[in-house]
């Protein structure tokens, strides 16, 4: 375990560190958490492990491990598998309320398609027979 470093953060540091919604700040010990992630996103959480135990919810987007902002899953698994591999403990801050989607949410970063044209989004209009 790391000595002389808290496992407890301040919660105005989290809520200044990042906009939008509500969060949770979850210290792990190293081994098997419990949950899986997909998009930064919780996808799964296996009943009984620390995630269960702790109350992580599917869902709640991964902001940051042990102060590191992670931006990828990839991000996530690297920084999670530091602690792993010296068995020592560390913080998760999830998002638990996701803010209103953008427009960039709902149709991605580009507005244009492959060809370079402007993309149309607008509702397909469904005709029932």
């Amino acid at each position: 375990m790391r000595m002389g470093k808290s496992l407890v953060f301040d919660a105005s540091d989290v809520n200044d560190a990042v906009e939008g919604g509500e969060y949770c700040v979850v210290a792990f010990q190293a081994g098997d958490l419990g949950f899986e992630f997909l998009n930064r996103r919780v996808s799964l959480v296996r009943q009984g492990d620390q995630a269960d135990l702790r109350g992580v919810l599917v869902g709640w987007e991964t902001i940051s491990v042990q102060g590191f902002d992670v931006e990828s899953d990839t991000e996530i698994y690297t920084e999670i598998q530091k602690f792993h591999r010296v068995l020592e403990s560390f913080c998760v801050v999830f998002r638990t309320t996701a803010p209103l989607p953008t427009e960039s949410d709902i149709f991605g970063d580009s507005k244009t398609d492959e060809g370079g044209m402007e993309k149309e989004h607008e509702a397909q209009e469904t005709i029932v027979p």
